[in-house]
């Protein structure tokens, strides 16, 4: 799978890890990623699911989620940047957790391709998974 422009770290070392993107506690509120092997199942109750087709080369500012979030692409490739600057890339089949519900939070840039990805709402208050 072409990564895309720019990406600096890659896919999923193996199938089984789920990006937990947490914010940083402090007073500049910065965003960064964390990386957990999913070890037992979870559950969380979904408040809304949506499909969100996305265009090629379509970015987005930093901002936070409204709630705590599940993003999965169903197709194509898409590039997320916390404020703390180090980019990951979300490919097909790949799921991450967005907890930035305050502070600067992420932003986005695409691959040179469409994507689409299922956006799934959570609880609030779910916060940081501790089972995993």
């Amino acid at each position: 799978m072409n990564a895309g422009p720019g990406l600096r770290d890659g896919p999923f070392p193996h199938q089984s890890t789920v990006m937990i993107y947490t914010q940083v506690s402090g007073p500049e509120g910065e965003s960064r990623f964390e990386d957990l092997e999913l070890l037992s199942p979870i559950a969380w109750e979904a408040m809304l699911i949506s499909l969100q087709p996305v265009q090629a080369s379509r970015t987005g500012p930093l901002h936070p989620e409204p709630r705590p979030t599940l993003a999965t692409v169903l197709t194509g490739w898409i590039e997320i940047t916390p404020s703390l600057g180090v980019t990951r890339g979300l490919g097909s089949s790949q799921a991450m957790v967005f907890l930035d519900t305050e502070d600067k939070g992420h932003a986005f840039a695409e691959a040179p391709e469409p994507t689409v990805l299922m956006i799934i709402r959570l609880q609030d208050g779910i916060g940081r998974p501790t089972h995993f």
